[in-house]
């Protein structure tokens, strides 16, 4: 095996992976649901993937898809969000996106708050992200 191969073995995916862009829509008064969207760049030569987010504002927060068929618009839970090799890709509106339900408390345009990204290797960042 080449040392480059070697090297690039030893980092976890979490130094690999620059945030970028991040924000999370502030929630409508009565409702208790946000997305959060953001550019995730992978700088490393291996398929990196986004496999869960945790908020200490919910227990529940999930990875989804939206799709677009015949007209319709849905929304799909999915397992991970892949960021193939020196790519990358924007989680948007109509696209990749991470759901928070449940909020314990309504997020106000200005503040912040805290995810941590899981990656697949368990590597772990967190970011700070406006409302």
């Amino acid at each position: 095996m080449a040392p480059s191969q070697i090297a690039a073995r030893e980092i976890d995916a979490a130094a690999a992976i620059n945030v970028s862009d991040a924000y999370v829509r502030e929630t409508p008064p009565t409702k208790n649901v946000t997305a959060a969207f953001m550019q995730l760049r992978n700088d490393s030569s291996l398929l990196r993937k986004l496999v869960r987010v945790e908020s200490e504002l919910t227990e529940r927060v999930e990875l989804h898809k939206t799709s677009h068929r015949n007209g319709m618009m849905s929304m799909q839970q999915v397992d991970e969000i892949a960021i193939y090799a020196h790519n990358q890709e924007q989680l948007k509106p109509g696209g990749y996106h991470i759901m928070l339900f449940d909020l314990q408390e309504p997020l106000i345009q200005g503040n912040k708050i805290t995810l941590r990204l899981v990656f697949d290797d368990n590597s772990t960042t967190e970011i700070d992200v406006p409302v």
